[in-house]
């Protein structure tokens, strides 16, 4: 049978960050030396997404060979629980876990601004801090580093082990983009946005909620920390220890009009047409039906 012709579509169900990427560089980066990963190569992205969203057969994890770099040179069973929501952290996974997430540009405005985000991850309940993250941006505008704000830390949530997660920040315009009512057009957030909405289906349970900067100050912080030049790579715990095999500095591949991930696990946020009666609202925050798999709290 002669062997089918075009573009493959790399499939990572398990590993850095879940998705669907147009390369094998791009889903070699979320597999290679992950532990336990599960990836494969299709050529319809129909079959990808099938392969990602599975949940009711064996997840096949594919080891690379160095023999024959890049491709796949075994395969072995794996239970049917999905190994994208099995433990592979210091956190309890039977926990929820509160995140706090930030982002900001210094002279927005400027081509020399100056951006950075922070994340801090904590026991509900206790509010005993567990991990965190402060990551120097570059150029990024506000937005953008919001957004890495909310990616990086669900992507480091989910690497320590957490499977239930309630996530806070103070931009309107990432919550509500996230949670589906409000359409993204601009260009460098859509690479961000796919990977949020990635990072989404590796959780239980999940829910995001839009709250005052006053009641944000810890995140904030970090993002400060992180403008000022005095952030880190990597998650750290409360004493600064660093935590798990996780690199911060891959964000710094995605803001730049480019996607990574090619499509979400779930069903993609199409963007809805705007209706030529109404009024467009300013400030990229058209409406669209949030998903069903998002919760967004008022």
């Amino acid at each position: 049978m002669p062997r089918k012709k075009g573009p493959k579509y790399y499939a990572v169900r398990v590993g850095r960050v879940p998705g669907i990427y147009d390369s094998w560089e791009k889903c070699k980066r979320q597999v290679d030396g992950y532990s336990k990963p599960a990836f494969k190569s299709f050529f319809s992205q129909a079959e990808a997404e099938d392969f990602i969203s599975a949940s009711n057969q064996p997840v096949q994890v594919a080891a690379e060979s160095t023999a024959t770099k890049g491709k796949t040179s075994k395969t072995t069973s794996a239970p049917n629980k999905t190994a994208a929501q099995q433990p592979s952290g210091p956190l309890d996974p039977a926990l929820t876990y509160c995140l706090e997430f930030d982002g900001g540009a210094r002279d927005n405005a400027s081509t020399s601004r100056l951006a950075g985000c922070g994340a801090l991850i904590a026991e509900q309940g206790s509010d005993a801090e567990v991990g965190k993250i402060a990551l120097h941006l570059g150029s990024y505008t506000n937005n953008q580093a919001e957004y890495a704000g909310l990616v990086l830390g669900l992507e480091a949530a989910h690497c320590l082990g957490a499977r239930k997660i309630k996530a806070f920040g103070d931009s309107k315009l990432v919550v509500n983009q996230v949670g589906g009512k409000w359409q993204v057009k601009e260009p460098g957030l859509m690479g961000l946005h796919a990977r949020a909405v990635a990072a989404y289906g590796c959780f239980e349970s999940i829910t995001l909620q839009h709250v005052l900067r006053e009641f944000n100050k810890r995140a904030d912080a970090l993002a400060n920390l992180a403008m000022d030049g005095k952030g880190w790579t990597g998650v750290v715990d409360a004493q600064g220890k660093r935590l798990a095999d996780f690199d911060t500095r891959s964000i710094l591949e995605t803001a730049d009009a480019r996607p990574v991930v090619v499509d979400a696990p779930k069903r993609p946020l199409g963007p809805a047409k705007a209706s030529p009666r109404k009024r467009q609202r300013t400030g990229d925050r058209s409406r669209t039906s949030p998903p069903s798999a998002i919760r967004v709290q008022e």
